[in-house]
């Protein structure tokens, strides 16, 4: 699958916005906390801690493997860009979260792209049963921690190359869910179609 154009920095220099908010905003509950007592500032960081537990993710946790509904056995997923080819080549046995295009790590509030083979050396691989999941299973993701999230398939699509890259569903900058795209690396054929399985899972 050609990938689509690196990341800018702009996502980086949120961040980094971000935190400089987060240390203006506790160095002012320090401020009241000096004039108000100590029991400000401890409702101050209580709050902040209850804002920080509602997110998805830490920016530690990473995504590990993947169930499928389709297979008993997890499948390994680690992150990675793209080769030298400029392609996402996944090793055999694996999967790997797309870190290029602004995607977003499986589990947080955007979109992740999860990208395997459907075979290899004409062997089936790792994403080899993708175009027989269906709209309701579940896919079911573990992440270093040991936390496990399940996602609600809500779309499975056969895309051919130009259809794939031009999907707004794979590569739009939505943040009203948390979704997870798998996607076959190599164009398989189903149906008397060939393209990319695009299967969508997203947090119900």
């Amino acid at each position: 699958m050609s990938a689509p154009r690196p990341p800018t920095q702009a996502r980086r220099r949120a961040v980094y916005r971000r935190r400089r908010i987060v240390v203006a905003v506790l160095a002012l509950a320090l401020l009241v906390g000096l004039f108000l007592g100590g029991r400000a500032i401890v409702l101050a960081l209580s709050g902040g801690g209850e804002s920080a537990a509602a997110q998805p993710l830490s920016a530690a946790d990473q995504a590990v493997r993947m169930e499928l509904p389709t297979s008993d056995a997890a499948v390994a997923l680690r992150p990675a860009g793209v080769n030298e080819s400029n392609r996402i080549d996944p090793e055999p046995g694996e999967a790997v979260w797309y870190t290029g295009h602004d995607r977003v790590r499986p589990g947080e509030l955007g979109t992740a792209v999860v990208v395997g083979h459907a075979e290899q050396d004409g062997e089936p691989d790792a994403f080899a049963d993708l175009a027989t999941i269906t709209e309701g299973e579940r896919v079911t993701i573990t992440f270093a921690d040991g936390v496990t999230l399940q996602l609600d398939v809500s779309d499975v699509q056969v895309l051919a190359e130009d259809e794939l890259q031009d999907s707004d569903l794979v590569w739009g900058p939505q943040q009203q869910t948390h979704r997870t795209v798998l996607v076959t690396s190599d164009q398989v054929e189903v149906d008397g179609r060939e393209g990319h399985v695009v299967v969508v899972a997203e947090l119900g």
